[in-house]
């Protein structure tokens, strides 16, 4: 009921709207709880789309996507770091990135360490190519947002696993499409077909973690969320879609790992 600071939605959406959209997917929630979730949703959603044409045109904003390489440069001088690697990770929802820490860590052991975890908000429209514009050209992009791109086909000659190098104005970024591909079909429940495609990025971050020399900041973001729908013909999830302003998509995980601190 009305406006509410940026660090209390985030609250609000990890503490409490995660769970309970987890627990529904897991057919655990009654029509109260479903009414709950759709009612927050519904009013994130148009009270995001009002804020970001504000954020337009005056700059107060959140942390978004687009200040990621800032956040992680300042994380790696208060960790001392080296050097650091931004890794985007396409459609990594905040509830993906939460699993794939939780392996990350379990894996880790004493090789990386994470030294901070934050919330980003992502751009209208929630698609890559809008986040990829503004990581491109930063604060001045809100001025010339393109009109609603479509997320591009990666299902061709693309090897989806492999993290690419991509130059975005002054800066470079390796992107991984592994997570869009995984959800571009249906697939199981809810948690299967999340802690499978975390599994499969765990495996190849830990693997890029090992190849980077020490006390590099290693600091990985999701572009944008995603919703998943109810799947058809046997499956319990459809293709997943995105580009709205709904909680799930708009706000993401940033993770920053230190990479061989003990060096």
């Amino acid at each position: 009921r009305g406006p509410r600071p940026a660090a209390q939605v985030e609250r609000l959406f990890t503490e409490r709207y995660v769970p309970l959209l987890g627990a529904l997917h897991r057919g655990e929630g009654d029509a109260a709880i479903r009414d709950i979730v759709r009612g927050w949703r519904d009013g994130f959603a148009e009270s995001y789309e009002a804020a970001f044409a504000t954020i337009r045109v005056t700059g107060k904003r959140p942390t978004m996507v687009m200040d990621a390489p800032e956040v992680a440069h300042r994380v790696a001088r208060l960790a001392s770091a080296r050097s650091v690697k931004l890794v985007l990770v396409d459609s990594m929802s905040f509830d993906l990135s939460e699993r794939v820490a939780s392996r990350l860590r379990a894996s880790l052991d004493k090789r990386a360490v994470l030294v901070e975890k934050a919330i980003l908000w992502s751009a209208l429209p929630t698609t890559t190519p809008s986040q990829l514009h503004l990581l491109a050209r930063g604060q001045q992009g809100l001025a010339d947002m393109p009109p609603a791109p479509s997320e591009p086909d990666i299902s061709r000659g693309r090897n989806v696993a492999a993290f690419r190098r991509e130059r975005l104005g002054a800066r470079e970024i390796l992107k991984l499409d592994l997570v869009e591909a995984r959800l571009r079909g249906t697939g199981p429940s809810y948690d299967e077909r999340l802690d499978a495609i975390a599994e499969e990025l765990s495996e190849g971050l830990l693997k890029l973690f090992e190849s980077m020399p020490p006390r590099t900041l290693v600091y990985v973001f999701g572009d944008h969320g995603f919703v998943l729908g109810a799947g058809q013909n046997g499956w319990a999830t459809g293709p997943s879609t995105q580009g709205g302003a709904s909680p799930e998509e708009v706000l993401v995980g940033g993770q920053a790992w230190l990479v061989d601190a003990v060096q």
